[in-house]
């Protein structure tokens, strides 16, 4: 499908509406002819533009979707409006010029994708001449480019056109390549744009004012190493169960309204010095907990089994 112009009059527009798919497949049997939508002028003539909104545009196998001018005149502007954007397999999506101004590519999806030797460009000056590369506007919520793919707005003497894509997640393989340049004059510019938090917004930033392990240790309920104490040993299975369909061993329950029994139990003989109540000090060590102490008020503490708490709520931090 074309739209020409090989005379002074410029090319007539294409506007194709689908309410489902688009799809460009395939070449002849001689790889003559391409499966194609052109707006193309071969004179001092604007080539017209090109503009496809349907549900879904399929671009494969060399098929091609594009504006050219074969003149001096302008290449025309393309635009795509579709939920989802495929090219595949040496598909691409073109606006060039000879050696007038290259044409402008505009670009509105949800998914874009380029695989496998597939191109977005925007080129002048293909027989060497002049004018500037086309510009490449992209909005897409995701746009991937794998195996080979590109996108470009290249020029010749003129001035490289602008790339600029406004997505929320992008994905570039390490052999394709996005690129605005000028063989022999101005390169152009690569911008992308993200929707999402910058990574610097991302983090938050850490407290620079630290506390000191030792003070927070010389306040702590922890027990002290030093003290004699009987010590209560779990073995089982470990952390995880023998089976799928087994429980993991729970580590043991201890009430507070049977705790001055429990302690009384396994309390030191008395042949061992009395608690020494001036709490932790620096330097003593900490003692990791052997047991789960349930609260009359329903809370959960780790805690010493053995050792010489009077009841529960000691065993609270205050």
């Amino acid at each position: 499908m074309s739209s020409n112009s090989l005379g002074r009059g410029e090319a007539g527009s294409i506007f194709i509406q689908v309410t489902e798919a688009v799809d460009l497949i395939g070449r002849s049997t001689d790889n003559s002819l391409v499966s194609s939508v052109s707006a193309r002028a071969r004179s001092s003539a604007n080539a017209g533009n090109l503009t496809v909104d349907a549900k879904q545009l399929n671009i494969r196998d060399g098929a091609q979707l594009s504006v050219r001018n074969d003149g001096v005149g302008t290449a025309g502007t393309l635009q795509v409006n579709a939920d989802r954007i495929s090219l595949s397999n040496n598909g691409n999506i073109t606006a060039t010029s000879t050696s007038g101004e290259g044409g402008d590519i505009f670009l509105n999806s949800q998914n874009l994708q380029l695989r496998n030797g597939s191109s977005i460009s925007a080129t002048a000056g293909l027989a060497g001449g002049g004018g500037n590369g086309g510009n490449i506007i992209i909005d897409t919520d995701s746009l991937a480019a794998v195996n080979r793919s590109s996108i470009t707005a290249n020029a010749f003497t003129g001035r490289g056109g602008n790339i600029q894509i406004t997505t929320q997640g992008i994905f570039q393989s390490p052999d394709s390549r996005f690129d605005a340049s000028s063989q022999f004059g101005v390169d152009g510019t690569v911008e992308v744009r993200s929707l999402g938090l910058e990574p610097d917004e991302a983090l938050v930033p850490y407290n620079r004012v630290f506390i000191p392990m030792d003070e927070v240790m010389k306040n702590s309920c922890f027990a002290q190493r030093k003290k004699k104490q009987v010590r209560l040993v779990i073995t089982d299975n470990g952390g995880l169960p023998a089976g799928p369909g087994d429980s993991v061993m729970p580590m043991p329950l201890f009430s507070a309204e049977g705790l001055d029994e429990e302690l009384e139990t396994q309390s030191p003989p008395p042949s061992s010095p009395a608690p020494d109540d001036s709490g932790w000090q620096e330097g003593d060590p900490v003692v990791e907990a052997t047991g789960i102490i349930k609260t009359k008020d329903g809370r959960t503490l780790l805690g010493m089994v053995g050792s010489s708490l009077p009841n529960a709520e000691d065993a609270i931090c205050r």
